[in-house]
Formats: C-alpha cells, sequence, structure tokens
C-alpha cells in the first residue's frame, strides 16, 4: 500500500522512518543495533505495532498487513466568511446614476435633468418634450415603474415647463434596473428607476435657481 508510514522508535526516542513506495514497499537504512517499537500508520487504517530488535550490519524483512479501521467519525461542520474586500459587486442590469454622472451629458438648459441622461443609456428611447414618455427594452412606458424615496411616482417624465420632474439638485442616487430586478419590484417587466433624494440641509436654508427652454 503506497503512502503507508513506518517508524521505528528506541528507548532514546530517537525516530528513523520512511514511507511505503507505489508498490507498497518501504527501506529504513542506517539503523543502529538495539530494540525499537515499529508503528505503520495511514489514514483509514488501524495503527500496526510492534517491538523489534534490530542486528547492526544486518538486513532485516517484515511484512506489515493494516486492517480497516471501521470507526464511525461525528459530523463536521466547516463555517467561513466570504472576503469581498476587492471584489466587485456586480448587479446585472444595474446602472447607478450620480449627480455629477448626469452633469457629463449636454442638456438643452442650464441644469443638469435626470432624463437627459436616461436617453443617454442604451435600450432607452424618449419621445415627447422632456422626454415625456420613455421606451426601455422595447418595453411600454407603463411597464416603467419609478420610486422616489420608495414611493411610486405616475408618469414622472411629462412636465413641460421650467422644471424637470428630477432635476440633479435633489437627486442623491438613481438605481436603473434594466433587468433582473427582484420581486419587491413587481409589477413592471421593462424597467425600474429607484431614485434617493438628498437629505436636506438642517442647519440652514439653501436655494438653487435653473432655466430652461421647456
Amino acid at each position: 500500500m503506497p503512502g503507508v508510514n513506518v517508524i521505528l522508535t528506541n528507548a532514546e526516542g530517537e525516530l528513523f522512518g520512511a514511507a511505503a513506495d507505489t508498490d507498497g514497499f518501504y527501506v529504513i537504512s542506517r539503523v543502529p543495533g538495539g530494540s525499537y517499537q515499529l508503528k505503520a500508520s495511514f489514514i483509514g487504517f488501524k495503527d500496526f505495532e510492534q517491538a523489534v530488535v534490530m542486528v547492526a550490519g544486518e538486513i532485516q524483512s517484515l511484512n506489515i498487513e493494516l486492517v480497516v479501521d471501521d470507526t464511525t467519525l461525528g459530523e463536521l461542520v466547516v463555517e467561513g466568511a466570504r472576503e469581498t474586500a476587492g471584489v466587485a459587486n456586480i448587479t446585472a442590469g444595474l446602472q447607478t446614476i450620480r449627480p455629477a454622472d448626469i452633469s457629463l451629458v449636454p442638456s438643452p438648459d442650464i441644469s443638469a435633468d435626470l432624463v437627459n441622461y436616461l436617453t443617454a443609456l442604451p435600450g432607452v428611447v424618449s419621445q415627447g418634450d422632456r422626454g415625456g414618455q420613455l421606451f426601455i427594452r422595447g418595453g411600454e412606458p407603463t411597464q416603467n415603474m419609478v420610486l422616489l424615496d420608495g414611493m411610486q411616482i405616475f408618469q414622472p417624465f411629462h412636465i413641460v415647463g421650467f422644471f424637470s420632474a428630477f432635476p440633479s439638485d435633489i437627486i442623491n442616487t438613481a438605481d436603473v434596473y434594466a433587468g433582473g430586478y427582484g420581486s419587491k419590484f413587481g409589477g413592471r417587466l421593462s424597467s425600474v428607476i429607484d431614485i434617493t433624494a438628498r437629505t436636506g440641509n438642517k442647519r440652514r436654508f439653501v436655494g438653487a435657481a435653473t432655466l430652461a427652454p421647456f
């Protein structure tokens, strides 16, 4: 049997050993004469132990037969925590938009607008003034769900005036799911636009002014 460990131990605690080769043969050389305790061990088999007397300058042979150990081990539970440091957390079909991203898209007015950014994404087509109708992934406008801080907004892109439905000043993040969204967004087939508004300034009043030709 290959891999069996064979060890000789004398009274002084000195060890001499070898491992069986692929044919089950083992050779322990340069062993001083004297009394030894021989031990052979292998996983899944009972240990073999026998007292032997070695004679200096003499070659001795000993055939060892191991018996299968029928001991049943207890349940082994392995637990671990996955390390996520340095690993990108990517959700299929999700794109997170921030105000800095919106400002990079050219707009007909001087204020950044979420709708202008959405129409620049692949698979998004707008129809009407100021993106009055959004067709995403070939679906109807009614198949899009728009949420603002968890509250559903109906027909959010129809405002034709001096103000956009979602100016970048009020947006913290906007998660656009073009597919693969969870069951909590049930009821829509094309997309989900989950918008989180910025937290207001509780210490002082601030304001902003924008101008649009619509």
